[in-house]
């Protein structure tokens, strides 16, 4: 995926939060597996004080989902997917091929120091997230209106 594709930013932030959040849990079609579990391991190399990692779970739809476990809830924070979630949730509109540009993207921001370093996530990495107007600008490219609230 190119850095002018609408969904970049999206897909920046997935990565982001891959790599600085504990207790996730990663729901992916089977064939995604090998090359998550490659992730994995190449993270525990990279931020050898990181006790906790990614748990992978297979799916049998073709879209992506992580979710943070934390205190007992379970919250889904990035979808990859045709179906529009909620607005508390990182959506990237597609299907589960997605996954391995969300990979690439961990691979390039762990070899560039991130998170242990300040201002290597790119741009905005240090602002909050902003999902209904990244959904309204990619809503743009998609029929040239920007969505409701």
């Amino acid at each position: 995926m190119r850095i002018t594709d609408p969904q970049w930013p999206a897909l920046r932030e997935a990565s982001r939060r891959i790599l600085r959040l504990e207790q996730i849990r990663i729901n992916i079609p089977k064939q995604f597996h090998s090359a998550t579990n490659e992730l994995i391991l190449e993270l525990g190399e990279r931020q050898p004080s990181r006790l906790t990692f990614p748990i992978i779970y297979e799916s049998e739809t073709v879209s992506v989902e992580m979710i943070i476990e934390e205190e007992g809830l379970a919250d889904t924070i990035i979808q990859i997917s045709h179906d529009e979630p909620e607005l508390d949730v990182i959506w990237i509109r597609g299907d589960g091929d997605l996954w391995l540009e969300i990979l690439n993207s961990c691979k390039d921001l762990s070899s560039a120091g991130y998170p242990g370093c300040v201002g290597c996530g790119g741009p905005n990495s240090e602002q909050k997230w902003d999902e209904f107007g990244h959904r309204n600008s990619t809503n743009k490219y998609d029929s040239g209106e920007p969505r409701k609230s």
